[in-house]
């Protein structure tokens, strides 16, 4: 060994500890408690351990390589070269830490972390001691290494799986159909008596006529990362775990994999392993490549002194709601910008009789929001509305305004987009209507969840506002050859689903379940459990809150006797709705409206599929005491209202609504705004 040989393993120790303070640890810690970042590109284990090699060792070994080459010209340049990383590296881990800790970020933390990076690095020149300290952390890569493996969420990518086995199915082999929704509150379907309504929702009614139907069946989480997986496994959510395969080998799709073609369709989870489910999405890249360009976004976001547009590692999440700084599994929400209605007709195209039985299962991110679907299949853009809602507070879910206005509005876009949903429910009856599937299959259609509209009420936590939202989901189960519907007002949960798949089939569940077949004896208690966080159950009393499910919320939102077009005629605009403005009206109102210029108002392209039928802007002064209604006419005809508020952050006037697409058309379009005094409209003026 050459007199050099020892300073080069030295310097190489540095680098080592110290990239696993700047790099390293920071990178893990995001995508070790993101599965999703690895779950979106589908990667083998052997994927997952090559980046977690390539993460750890790759950036010290690349540093040390180039240290080398320039001491092969000369050893006074290395050994600048060598502070000059010191440098480098003691700034990135104050930009890491100093994001958490200090008041401020951008060129001041910049700034703040070059100093002290600077200071360290000469004192690591000066000192022998510190070195040796350095020295000391050397085995820190492993360290951050194992705790990733052994402890993240994303590390049960990697450590070995266990499981009871597929189960056996006796018998006859009738297919099996599963459609999971999202976010949908069984009152979104109800009227005032309790029954669907017909008129809003006629495919939901035809489906409730061909099947049982559970009124009485709940979620057991509002958070989907731990409702799919109770729903699939049949067990509640007990402890935080990551929604994927490894961590749940024992499901739905492992049960049945033995006996059935299983064509499977999750969005949040992954519960299929690869080997029994391979379809990916059309078109996205999988594998190590992508998922080493995912890895250098993430590392680049987390040592940058700015923050990110979104909190790392958040694109890969599903936020839970208002929980922005848990350590929870967190699965992405990135399938939520997936194409829901394409997924649709992919799962449709599956729905095929074939010689051996299929388990055909969606889980589609309908109604879920963001709402932006017309019952027409038209849908909007959301702009600015999204950013309503009050921020996240650490470690509390998400608060609704108190603006009862609001909260109508909330629930108006809601059951447009459910509007649309319903013929979605058309679609899947007619095509297995088509091919003789709904005669011979069992047909589960059912949601993980509801959501809240109650102003100040938790969003899809439960509380005294909202938990007859939150909890309570549409379940209906078709049995094969079933051709007269029911009504099943059984305690039913959403671990049954497992439980009641089994049954029909004549399965036997290798492993124990908290759920039981709706099939079977029923509970015998009113009591249900619910989750907020996993381990933390709640118990909800189905006589409390059953009362107010049934009695539905569609007539609070519009004119449903109108069928869906009676859902735009919300607030004071009832009586208006649909009707051509009076060619006298009231005496102009003070105040003046300006449109977002993002509408486009004048280059509608009706057969594009998107119209600005999400109107937005500001009010340049008070139109009312408070929040209230503006009628809003397209071309001359009341279309629709927006709520008009003070801005719930900064004060100022601006106004949100949806407004009936019908009445768009091709290339310019009028749009005018009227305030109410009775069956008086008086105009507001208009800006540039």
């Amino acid at each position: 060994m050459s007199a050099a040989a020892p300073g080069r393993l030295r310097r190489f120790a540095e680098l080592l500890a110290l990239t696993a303070f700047a790099l390293a640890q920071p990178v893990l810690d995001v995508t070790g408690r993101s599965p999703d970042f690895f779950l979106f590109r589908q990667p083998s284990a052997w994927d997952v351990r090559l980046l977690l090699l390539l993460v750890v060792l790759g950036p010290p070994v690349l540093l040390w390589l180039v240290e080398s080459a320039v001491e092969a010209v000369s050893a006074h340049a290395a050994h600048v070269l060598h502070w000059v990383l010191r440098a480098v590296l003691f700034t990135v881990i104050a930009i890491v830490a100093g994001k958490k800790l200090l008041p401020f970020d951008g060129f001041w933390l910049t700034l703040v972390a070059a100093e002290a990076g600077a200071g360290l690095a000469v004192l690591a020149a000066r000192s022998a001691g510190f070195r040796q300290a350095i020295l000391y952390a050397t085995p820190a890569p492993l360290v951050f290494a194992l705790l990733f493996v052994m402890t993240s969420p994303s590390g049960a990518l990697v450590r070995p799986q266990s499981g009871s086995g597929a189960g056996g199915v006796a018998g006859s082999r009738p297919p099996v159909v599963v459609l999971l929704l999202d976010e949908f509150p069984v009152r979104s379907l109800l009227t005032d008596e309790g029954t669907i309504d017909e008129r809003l929702f006629p495919n939901f009614a035809r489906l409730a006529k061909a099947s049982t139907w559970y009124p009485n069946a709940t979620g057991v989480s509002g958070w989907t990362p731990w409702a799919v997986p109770a729903m699939l496994t049949g067990n509640y959510p007990e402890k935080a775990r990551a929604p994927h395969y490894a961590a749940f080998p024992d499901n739905l799709f492992t049960l049945l994999s033995g006996s059935y073609d299983v064509k499977a369709f999750e969005s949040i989870a992954q519960l299929c392993p690869p080997r029994t489910c391979s379809d990916v999405a059309a078109g996205r890249p999988t594998g190590l490549g992508p998922l080493l360009k995912d890895t250098a976004t993430v590392a680049r976001e987390v040592v940058s002194p700015y923050p990110a547009p979104e909190r790392v590692g958040d694109e890969f999440a599903e936020q839970a709601p208002g929980e922005a700084e848990r350590t929870d599994p967190r699965f992405r929400f990135d399938e939520a910008k997936v194409n829901q209605p394409e997924r649709f007709t992919a799962f449709l195209e599956t729905l095929k009789p074939a010689p051996r039985p299929s388990l055909s299962f969606l889980h589609l991110l309908l109604p879920h929001g963001t709402h932006k679907l017309l019952p027409s299949g038209r849908k909007y853009e959301v702009g600015p509305f999204q950013h309503v809602l009050p921020k996240a507070v650490a470690g509390k879910p998400r608060v609704l305004p108190e603006d009862a206005n609001l909260a109508v509005l909330a629930r108006q876009r809601m059951l447009l987009q459910l509007v649309y949903t319903d013929g979605l429910i058309g679609q899947l009856l007619d095509e297995m209507d088509r091919t003789g599937l709904l005669d011979e299959s069992l047909l589960v259609v059912t949601a993980d969840h509801g959501v809240g509209f109650t102003p100040g009420s938790y969003w899809r936590w439960i509380d005294d506002g909202n938990t007859a939202d939150a909890a309570w989901v549409p379940l209906f189960v078709k049995q094969p050859a079933q051709r007269q519907g029911g009504v099943d007002l059984r305690n039913a949960e959403g671990v049954d689903l497992l439980p009641t798949v089994a049954d029909v089939l004549d399965v036997k569940v290798p492993w124990r379940t908290d759920g039981r077949s709706v099939l079977g004896e029923a509970r015998t208690t009113a009591e249900k459990r619910w989750y907020d966080e996993p381990g933390k159950a709640k118990t909800v009393d189905a006589a409390r809150w059953l009362p107010q499910v049934r009695t539905g919320f569609a007539d609070d939102t519009g004119r449903p006797e109108l069928g869906p077009s009676g859902l735009f005629a919300v607030g004071g605009v009832r009586e208006a709705y649909g009707r051509r403005v009076p060619p006298r009206v009231g005496a102009p109102a003070a105040a003046k409206v300006t449109l977002s210029p993002d509408l486009r108002l004048n280059a509608v392209d009706l057969e594009s599929g998107t119209v600005p039928a999400m109107l937005y802007g500001d009010i340049d002064r008070p139109v009312a005491s408070s929040s209230t209604w503006l009628a809003v006419a397209v071309n001359g005809t009341i279309a629709g209202g927006v709520v008009a508020l003070p801005g719930l952050h900064d004060g100022k006037w601006r106004f949100y609504g949806v407004v009936d697409d019908r009445f768009f058309r091709d290339g310019s379009n009028a749009v005018t705004f009227y305030t109410m005094e009775g069956s008086v409209l008086h105009p507001l003026g208009r800006t540039s």
